[in-house]
């Protein structure tokens, strides 16, 4: 064989193996792509903590088990909300505030009875300033009359299931649909707690919660937002995980919320930072839940402690520690002790300063 003829034929031979290695090559990429294709999946895809797909309800379902991937921390604008006592005024505390705090609040909550006399509907008169304002309605909606404490004559938590009171929720439906902007409603909070009639009854709130929700989705009330609202720690003392028991489903919750107030020395309690108040609870809603989550009650006594740090401690953790948290209502009346913002002129200049 001519030493001519053996390089021609190498050659031939060379060329032909990079040519079949192309074509294999060519073959797997096209079936990668049609892969990636399919799944929907490409290269720029990218994960969002909040946009989780809804999981249908399943009464057996353990609502604890889902497991999210971490948030990194980030600088957040924490939205601030308000609860007074004369929100239907124009010129009363809303107005006064928001020009000493440099504040425009956000939403407005308001606490509405089953079965109180005089507060158990939403007239529109009673929340026009608030919808002509622009913030968010927030509506505490409790199952009780107030007048009767724990010593209710009537058990309206098992009576929402039973439909005995059909025509009272749709009269409150028809409230909710005729105020016509968005309305976020907090059904029974703090019902981990055990002062009120509804609390530590787990099955009976989650099947009234359900029900409640149903009832309004099947009367086409399409501007509710649906708010599980929990206490920050579970009374009696026990993991903040089994709160979950409580937990109707995700397909019934918007939003959820903590409630949590640093009592001082107020009737012998200690004083509790920010941090002491929330950060437990919230570290278990953020690493199981999908939902966006609300401080939906906060404030802090001035008895036993420096409120004004405490305010300024609050904010610096809320931009340091908690980013799933978008916004807090702060609780601005006195009740158990003074827990406006107004409530000395440093705790004002605290709250303003953020």
């Amino acid at each position: 064989m001519s030493k001519k003829y053996l390089i021609s034929t190498t050659f031939l031979f060379l060329m032909t193996t990079a040519l079949i290695t192309k074509l294999t090559l060519s073959n797997q990429n096209l079936t990668s792509n049609a892969s990636d294709s399919t799944l929907g999946v490409t290269s720029e895809t990218t994960s969002d903590p909040q946009s989780y797909p809804h999981i249908p309800f399943d009464p057996e379902e353990k609502f604890e088990e889902e497991v999210l991937p971490s948030v990194t921390p980030q600088s957040n604008t924490i939205k601030i909300g308000i609860v007074v006592d004369d929100y239907t005024n124009s010129n009363g505390t809303i107005t006064s505030l928001e020009k000493q705090t440099g504040y425009t609040f956000s939403n407005v909550s308001v606490y509405k009875q089953f079965g109180s006399q005089f507060n158990s509907r939403l007239p529109i008169e009673q929340v026009q300033f608030i919808r002509s304002s622009g913030k968010r309605l927030v509506v505490a909606w409790e199952p009780w009359n107030p007048d009767e404490g724990n010593s209710q004559s009537r058990d309206f938590l098992s009576e929402i299931s039973t439909g005995a009171l059909d025509s009272y929720l749709s009269d409150f439906a028809q409230d909710i649909k005729a105020y016509g902007s968005p309305i976020t409603i907090r059904f029974g909070h703090e019902m981990n707690g055990n002062w009120y009639p509804w609390g530590q009854r787990p099955l009976e709130y989650s099947a009234a919660y359900r029900y409640i929700h149903d009832f309004f989705l099947y009367r086409g009330v399409s501007n509710v937002t649906w708010m599980w609202s929990i206490n920050n720690e579970s009374v009696p003392t026990e993991n903040i995980s089994l709160v979950s028991r409580f937990y109707p489903g995700n397909e019934y919750v918007d939003v959820i919320g903590i409630d949590g107030f640093n009592f001082g020395s107020t009737n012998g309690s200690q004083w509790k930072s920010f941090d002491t108040l929330f950060y437990k609870s919230y570290s278990y809603l953020a690493s199981t839940y999908s939902k966006p989550i609300v401080i939906s009650e906060t404030a802090s006594s001035e008895e036993g402690g420096n409120k004004s740090l405490w305010i300024k401690e609050m904010f610096a953790s809320l931009k340091s520690k908690y980013p799933r948290i978008t916004e807090i209502t702060w609780f601005n009346l006195i009740k158990e002790t003074d827990w406006r913002i107004e409530s000395t002129d440093s705790s004002l200049k605290a709250f303003s300063s953020h």
